[in-house]
């Protein structure tokens, strides 16, 4: 029974000491955590950047090299909000290619039909007949004229069809489109 007893006591200081040796607290100033350097800042500065892109909160400027002759375009993109699954993977974006003559697409995968209905904020849906190739939508009529309808708004809504499915809607957050486009010099809309 005492030996027990002297077992348990053992077993209890041990603990202690153990709990005690893996305290939070630091013992010195040579165990704080250093500050972040220059680089490390900048570096989780740009990985907040993509979360915040692959949320559908922020645009993105990207460039394109052409293959043949290597001219360089750039482009905008963001990803509609919510369509990012848990991987990491199968965004749903919207792009404006800053060309001589600006082109505007939204990838979607296989659609049913170019037909879609569009919203800018809380205005009223619009049905129209858009352009689809292989997994993308986008208007056709003038690039132009649709980034100049989306550079007075807020949201835009696009709702489509999936080849078997039922229609969805994706939603774009557009209010910071203007200052990005006016930085672009090739962007000229």
């Amino acid at each position: 029974m005492r030996n027990n007893q002297k077992r348990i006591c053992l077993l209890v200081v041990g603990c202690v000491l153990l709990l005690s040796s893996c305290s939070d607290t630091p013992k010195n100033s040579s165990q704080t955590r250093p500050e972040n350097t220059p680089e490390q800042t900048k570096k989780d500065k740009k990985t907040e950047e993509n979360l915040a892109y692959m949320n559908g909160e922020r645009w993105k400027r990207s460039e394109r090299i052409d293959q043949m002759d290597g001219q360089v375009t750039p482009y905008l993109s963001i990803v509609a909000a919510g369509t990012r699954e848990m991987n990491g993977t199968n965004p749903q974006f919207f792009a404006i290619l800053c060309t001589p003559k600006p082109k505007v697409f939204f990838t979607t995968g296989p659609v049913e039909s170019g037909d879609v209905r569009i919203k800018f904020d809380e205005a009223p849906p619009l049905r129209e007949k858009w352009g689809s190739s292989r997994d993308m939508l986008y208007p056709q009529y003038s690039a132009a004229v649709f980034v100049k309808k989306l550079l007075t708004a807020q949201t835009f809504k696009l709702e489509f069809t999936p080849r078997g499915e039922v229609p969805v809607i994706r939603t774009y957050k557009v209010s910071n489109l203007k200052d990005l486009l006016s930085a672009e010099p090739s962007c000229k809309i």
